[in-house]
């Protein structure tokens, strides 16, 4: 009767010197007589690790600083400058000179017209502006002759003008179209300069007028 062993792998019974497991097909290698198959060593792959992927840095490159995100801030824009109303102004204006005029020209007590204390005719005035180059401007000037009849006239101009007037009064109110430079404005009577004034605010505005 053959003797049989258990192989070293599932257990089953198998006979003294035959090759291979009759059930799980192992290998058997015999060492002496009768003596139980030796199990094959078997191999065990290493555990592997991990890999890590590492970004090489060139020799002598300075490692780079990124700026975490910083979310965009609104600004709220401001609010448009307004102009002046330069109508508004020169009207006023020509109201003040108007009742200066109609309390010179009214007789104290009777209400009788009377002559204005003037020269004997109209004199010609010039009006000049001037400032900075090019900057645009809008207004009226009124004149007032020596008949006490007045006139009126609106004006839109740019840096340098001037303009001619005959009477025996004049009021001028300009203004700037824009806010920088300067506009000045003179009054001049037989080439001298009689009234003068300027500005060089934002949308300034300019006002002269002769005595």
């Amino acid at each position: 009767m053959q003797q049989r062993y258990g192989c070293p792998q599932c257990g089953s019974p198998v006979v003294f010197g035959v090759g291979f497991c009759s059930k799980c097909g192992r290998q058997l290698t015999w060492t002496g007589q009768q003596q139980p198959p030796s199990p094959q060593p078997q191999y065990q792959q290493p555990p592997q690790q991990p890999v890590q992927y590492q970004q090489q840095q060139q020799p002598g490159q300075t490692p780079q600083y990124q700026q975490p995100y910083q979310q965009p801030q609104y600004q709220q824009p401001e609010p448009p400058k307004k102009k002046t109303n330069v109508w508004l102004m020169g009207c006023l204006g020509l109201i003040v000179l108007a009742v200066i005029i109609g309390a010179i020209a009214v007789a104290t007590g009777s209400g009788t017209p009377a002559t204005i204390p003037s020269l004997s005719s109209d004199t010609e005035f010039q009006i000049k502006v001037s400032g900075t180059a090019g900057l645009p401007f809008s207004g009226s000037y009124m004149v007032v002759s020596s008949g006490g009849q007045s006139v009126s006239k609106s004006v839109d101009g740019t840096v340098p003008t001037q303009y001619s007037a005959e009477g025996k009064m004049v009021s001028v109110v300009f203004q700037k179209q824009t806010e920088n430079g300067t506009l000045k404005v003179e009054i001049l009577r037989d080439g001298k300069v009689i009234k003068s004034s300027d500005t060089t605010a934002a949308y300034g505005l300019v006002s002269v007028a002769t005595d």
